[in-house]
């Protein structure tokens, strides 16, 4: 035991730790008062401990076998069902899909040398942007080949850099149905929901919703058809999504029986992007999973946003610890509030890794100079106008900054970690001349030698 960790260890023992005297009870009472303050009509909270489900909490009208909507957490599940037809018909999950499908619904210039992966649609690395301004305010529900009928444009090479879009998991229903010759809500049933316990979860709309509010509680928000389902459709009790992670948490198995492959848990905990995360940046978006660091853990999971609802869930593997938890108000900076009460309390006696020091010896200068963003969601002709706002890059006291970000900590080979992060979150690394940074902070590219598919108009 080192001398710091032994010293967090007294202090817990004989002074104080902030959350190690928590109880369920005191988390609940501030819960309940965070959501009368807020007028939040149902809020959904589940906490996994030791590999299991420890508390079950439904505050408002509702119980734990309400359907509920959970957004983006949909790209979890959506990226499980593409895992498992892959596996199934003995495919690789590095294997071009042109290689396998005809006519698939994009458009890549770099197909010869950067092919659009069954592992670029569940990872986010496929090249596309996000959905347009009118698919995301179109309410009315379309057959996906008709969404699709247009080729999606892939903007940059396919498996350079992560770039959220919820296009992907609707591609990647596309892929699942001409793989399985299945309709994607029934293969979903079969091969994804049944097995994890959530039978009856569903994309499609269900009956017993307790409708997604605005701010004030009190105005209700219209069902929203989402142009792919795939990407936030989802619909399920709490006791459904306990049943789902629960399984995730315990490495694909329930009740000591395999339900989810090893492969396929592993590609949800590990991104296979090019770039940052081949650089030991932890902190990637994997098959429909990402992690992130709060109180000093990498807590892997998803978040989610669907008319009026917004929800989290964080997995603790290592610790056999998460939680789940929804509200039905579209107010995500009461959900951050109450995200970081429960994960306060998620972590309330387990000692954080401590994070390593700074490599003296890394070349501060090589990484210097002004930065423009290497991918974008929303506004692709103003990005390619180059009217973003670039960042300026410069040493300082031995480490980096960026922009107005606090100093970046050198962790060697291009490895970089923001002041609080246990572990390295930012990589810099060069391909063909071009210098490109990538992780937490963003894709970027140094201006000084733009690649040839980032053409400023």
């Amino acid at each position: 035991m080192t001398f710091r960790i032994m010293v967090i260890a007294l202090s817990c023992l004989f002074i104080s730790c902030p959350y190690a005297a928590e109880t369920s009870e005191g988390l609940r009472a501030d819960l309940e008062k965070i959501q009368q303050s807020a007028a939040i009509p149902v809020l959904a909270l589940g906490l996994f401990d030791n590999f299991a489900v420890s508390h079950v909490w439904v505050l408002g009208n509702a119980n734990a076998d309400t359907p509920l909507r959970w957004g983006s957490i949909s790209k979890t599940y959506t990226a499980m069902a593409l895992s498992h037809a892959v596996d199934a018909r003995k495919l690789s999950w590095d294997q071009p899909i042109r290689e396998v499908l005809e006519a698939p619904p994009w458009q890549n210039p770099w197909q010869d040398k950067h092919p659009v992966r069954f592992r670029d649609l569940a990872e986010l690395c496929a090249g596309v942007s996000d959905l347009s301004f009118q698919e995301f305010n179109d309410n009315q529900p379309h057959p996906r080949d008709e969404v699709l009928a247009t080729p999606r444009p892939i903007l940059w090479p396919p498996g350079l850099q992560h770039s959220y879009t919820n296009v992907a998991p609707g591609l990647s229903a596309w892929v699942v149905e001409r793989l399985t010759k299945t309709s994607f809500d029934d293969y979903m049933g079969k091969h994804v929901f049944n097995p994890l316990g959530m039978a009856g979860s569903s994309y499609s709309p269900v009956a017993g919703l307790p409708g997604g509010y605005k701010a004030d509680g009190l105005t209700q928000i219209p069902y929203w058809h989402m142009t792919f389902p795939a990407a936030g459709g989802l619909n399920a009790s709490l006791n459904a999504m306990l049943n789902g992670l629960k399984v995730l948490l315990n490495q694909g198995e329930r009740d000591e029986a395999r339900v989810v492959s090893e492969a396929t848990v592993r590609r949800m905990v590990s991104s296979g992007c090019a770039g940052a995360s081949e650089r030991s940046i932890s902190v990637g978006y994997g098959a429909g999973m990402y992690g992130r660091v709060r109180q000093g853990f990498v807590f892997y999971g998803h978040g989610g946003d669907a008319d009026g609802y917004r929800s989290r869930y964080g997995l603790l593997p290592e610790h056999g610890r998460g939680y789940v938890v929804l509200i039905n108000t579209d107010n995500p900076r009461v959900l951050r509030r109450i995200e970081r009460r429960v994960e306060q309390f998620v972590t309330r006696d387990l000692i954080p890794k401590i994070a390593q020091e700074g490599n003296g010896e890394e070349e501060l200068s090589r990484w210097v100079g002004r930065y423009y963003p290497s991918s974008v969601r929303f506004g692709v002709a103003r990005w390619r106008q180059g009217t973003l706002a670039a960042i300026d890059v410069s040493a300082k006291n031995g480490n980096l900054v960026f922009g107005e970000e606090p100093e970046l900590v050198a962790m060697g080979s291009g490895r970089f970690r923001r002041q609080s992060d246990p572990v390295a979150t930012i990589a810099f690394f060069e391909d063909s001349g071009v210098t490109y940074l990538q992780g937490e902070l963003g894709n970027y590219v140094r201006m000084d030698h733009l690649p040839a598919w980032l053409e400023l108009n």
